[in-house]
């Protein structure tokens, strides 16, 4: 059942968009998270000439617009910034492909991380974490997010893009974080200008920079078979055309998929254990499951992917701490929603975040509580760990084997 629809005025829907901008989490709980909802944004006198931005939560209203992918269209990250150059080639990844590019890079993207790959990877994974944590001082405390951040990242590059010199890639992946972090700045939001000494000129040439990397690391793979790995189907695999991938594109489609392969996992997991630290009987009991399962990771890690209390936990874990709290998708068409009238170049946000907190779905919905997946299912519009439909994570998978 479609929620009704709220109206706000304009007051209240310019201090909910800046609530957004400065702090989402907080905005869309106070928007809501008892039952789905509907929320109106309009910024200006009439419906017709200003731009809508329509708030939902909840599986039936979100639905329409995770199935309907050509009436609402994914948007690249990070933010459009005017001038064109490095900063519009690297934010025009794959999140933002549709139509006949989305089906091609999708299918290409399955072909390679197949069966084969995925049994090898639940096996190196668990071989490289065993090393990595022996790198963990016992003496003194660590830093464990920067720490965990660069164990997902090198898992990356030596299973998913096979890299023989990682300490390149790794530095490549933190230049992607510091640069896409750079993009989301108050005082870069703000004052987009490119003049000397603001942050917006630094963005600029951190993201020239940034574009030379990755072409050059790009170059390496020349020439190799397209199905060896993810970086090498995109510098020598065919486009949706059946031609090789410009400069332009192929920097945006590595810096996607790159920051794809760590970013939600490493929230996953951190979260995952922190949940654990404050629920130290759930900890004591998946660890009981982990050592009476007598599965060795080192010799046959795939086995783990199949315990249910870790499968729950981390299913617990993502609903309440969703790693991308909110979706946005951008109108088309003119197209009619939840009693809305919606133009073309309206935006739909997709509250993800708060649909996995609806306390009319979860019950003790702020609660964590992994033995309610014992009869809930977690395949459905309200649960949007990973989004869901046609544009669902495409590295789902891959991502789970990383955090179990």
């Amino acid at each position: 059942m479609v929620s009704d629809l709220n109206r706000p005025g304009m007051l209240f829907a310019a201090r909910t968009l800046l609530g957004m901008a400065h702090n989402p989490l907080k905005c869309m709980r106070n928007l809501g998270v008892e039952k789905p909802s509907a929320t109106l944004l309009t910024m200006g006198l009439s419906q017709q000439r200003s731009r809508n931005i329509l708030y939902l939560t909840g599986g039936s209203n979100v639905r329409p617009v995770l199935t309907d992918i050509d009436t609402f269209h994914s948007s690249n990250v990070p933010i459009r910034y005017p001038g064109g150059g490095a900063p519009s080639h690297l934010r025009r990844g794959l999140i933002g492909s549709r139509g006949v590019e989305h089906k091609h890079y999708r299918a290409s993207f399955i072909a390679v991380t197949g069966r084969s790959m995925m049994e090898e990877f639940s096996h190196e994974v668990a071989r490289h974490v065993d090393r990595y944590v022996e790198k963990f001082p016992e003496d003194r405390p660590v830093d464990l997010v920067s720490m965990v951040t660069d164990l997902i990242r090198y898992y990356a590059v030596v299973t998913m893009f096979k890299d023989d010199n990682p300490e390149v890639s790794l530095q490549i992946g933190r230049e992607i974080t510091a640069w896409i972090g750079l993009a989301y700045s108050a005082n870069n939001f703000l004052m987009p200008f490119n003049i000397p000494g603001l942050p917006h000129a630094r963005y600029r040439r951190s993201a020239d920079v940034l574009e030379t990397k990755i072409l050059k690391w790009a170059s390496e793979r020349r020439g190799m078979d397209a199905k060896r790995d993810l970086l090498s189907m995109f510098v020598n695999g065919p486009d949706e055309h059946g031609k090789p991938l410009s400069d332009e594109r192929l920097a945006g489609h590595i810096l996607t998929i790159y920051a794809a392969s760590f970013t939600s996992s490493v929230a996953s997991l951190m979260w995952s254990l922190f949940m654990l630290m404050q629920h130290p009987d759930i900890a004591h009991d998946l660890c009981d499951e982990l050592d009476d399962s007598g599965i060795d990771p080192l010799s046959d890690g795939k086995k783990l992917l199949e315990l249910p209390l870790l499968d729950r936990v981390l299913k617990e874990s993502m609903r309440l701490f969703t790693p991308v709290p909110y979706q946005v998708r951008r109108v088309s068409q003119a197209t009619q929603l939840c009693g809305v009238d919606l133009k073309k170049n309206d935006h739909i946000l997709i509250g993800s975040r708060a649909t996995n907190r609806l306390a009319s779905i979860y019950s003790d919905a702020e609660r964590f509580k992994p033995d309610r997946w014992i009869e809930m299912d977690s395949n459905s519009y309200g649960y949007l760990a990973f989004s869901a439909g046609p544009r669902r994570c495409v590295g789902y998978s891959l991502a789970m084997i990383m955090v179990k």
